[in-house]
């Protein structure tokens, strides 16, 4: 019997918040997907970068940062445009309503040569998880 891989809990907060704010029929991965996974509209989540946050560099507070895409399966290019038009937004919408999680940027990207997508940088600001003791 295969097990679950655990999700981290940064990660478990924009997983946990953001998928039943999805449209039904979209497919939600907590993970990067294969290509041929992306029969329908098909979102997924992947780690950027942990920094320090500039504001309090001893304090051992980070601003993690993921990038959530977007993707589309129209092989034809204007197709693909015209539907991210709305699929982008509703995600975006989505994103927006999330607590602690601060929307960045949205940015166009090719997934593949002939899949087209949106990557969408989001940020949490991590605190020191306390010794137990």
């Amino acid at each position: 019997m295969a097990t679950r891989k655990k999700t981290g809990v940064v990660r478990a907060v924009i997983i946990d918040a953001l998928k039943p704010r999805l449209p039904r029929g979209w497919k939600f991965f907590p993970y990067r997907v294969p290509v041929e996974a992306i029969n329908s509209t098909t979102v997924w989540v992947r780690l950027q970068t942990i920094a320090k946050l500039p504001e309090a560099p001893q304090s051992g507070v980070h601003l993690v940062t993921y990038i959530v895409t977007i993707a589309v399966p129209e092989a034809d290019m204007s197709e693909a445009d015209a539907r991210l038009d709305d699929d982008v937004i509703a995600l975006v919408q989505a994103l927006d309503l999330l607590p602690n999680i601060r929307r960045a940027t949205a940015e166009q990207v090719n997934v593949t040569d002939s899949v087209l997508g949106y990557d969408i940088t989001v940020e949490i600001i991590t605190h020191p998880i306390p010794d137990k003791e």
